[in-house]
């Protein structure tokens, strides 16, 4: 549904075909680089959303899959 519906960045890894944590880190390597080989000011910012979904509202959380038009018996 996410990729078929275009609702992913094109850069999110873990959840289609062919995204691994190898093609995220050699995102991030290469937009470093590109910062760095440019002079631009270049930070990178990590999150962990280990367990996300368990500590997340869920009520707001299917209410957005409503507003984006996804199934409700999905």
């Amino acid at each position: 549904f996410l990729e078929s519906n275009n609702l992913l960045h094109p850069k999110q890894s873990g959840f289609g075909a062919g995204h691994s944590t190898l093609s995220a880190l050699i995102s991030v390597t290469d937009s470093i680089r590109h910062g760095v080989e440019n002079g631009l000011v270049t930070i990178m910012v990590a999150s962990d959303f280990r367990r996300a979904f368990d500590l997340m509202n869920h009520v707001c959380f299917l209410w957005e899959l409503r507003n984006i038009g996804a199934d409700a018996e999905m």
